[in-house]
């Protein structure tokens, strides 16, 4: 009787290992090519202190990640970030931008971003279009000089931003956030519009399957 139940026990725990297995195999992600869309320069370099994400403040260029022609990989989840190529726009400051791109069923948006002049965190609509009809949800984007506020993860850290204006550091650390946006992944998705702050910046969109 024990050798039964053990055995029962066994083949249960080979079960719950190999679906779990196979869910993990299941998510995709697909990395968004939003450049097209890029109409803000957000990053300077002490060299030449050109760039301006707010106010004149911008991130180091020194600082800036790797990214490689593939992209880059924030916590298992693929960007196509752009790279710290100077006097060149490298984010999306919303202005009611329709990203388009191949319609699928997706399960969730994933989104680097920051805002900027914001005490609290920004939450703007941006409109889901799928195929035959459109949903509106929230983007919530904490200020980029403050810890995440609106339930995102810390993409990167700098450890200073850089005055374009005065041409010098100022020790205050900035961040990148990833945030994570579910949607109904039963129907096919078409495009994303955006919202019209633009002090809400976009650096990357991945998508979830």
């Amino acid at each position: 009787m024990k050798k039964i139940l053990l055995i029962s026990v066994a083949v249960l725990v080979f079960v719950i290992a190999c679906t779990a297995i196979a869910a993990e195999e299941t998510v995709s992600y697909v990395p968004i090519k939003i450049s097209d869309s890029f109409n803000n320069n957000g990053i300077a370099s002490e060299e030449n202190y050109i760039g301006d994400l707010a106010g004149g403040y911008a991130y180091p260029a020194e600082l800036w990640p790797q990214v490689k022609k593939s992209g880059i990989i924030v916590a298992g989840v693929p960007f196509l970030l752009a790279d710290k190529t100077e006097e060149t726009n490298n984010n999306i400051s919303c202005n009611g931008d329709e990203i388009k791109f191949t319609p699928g069923n997706y399960s969730a948006i994933l989104i680097l971003g920051a805002s900027v002049y914001a005490a609290t965190p920004l939450e703007e609509n941006i409109s889901l279009n799928y195929t035959g009809s459109t949903d509106d949800v929230i983007l919530s984007l904490t200020d980029w000089c403050q810890e995440p506020q609106a339930g995102e993860k810390i993409a990167f850290t700098f450890a200073y931003r850089l005055s374009c204006n005065a041409n010098m550091r100022e020790d205050i650390p900035n961040y990148i956030f990833m945030q994570t946006i579910q949607i109904d992944s039963k129907r096919k998705l078409a495009s994303i519009t955006l919202s019209e702050n633009v002090n809400m910046h976009i650096f990357a969109i991945t998508l979830k399957k």
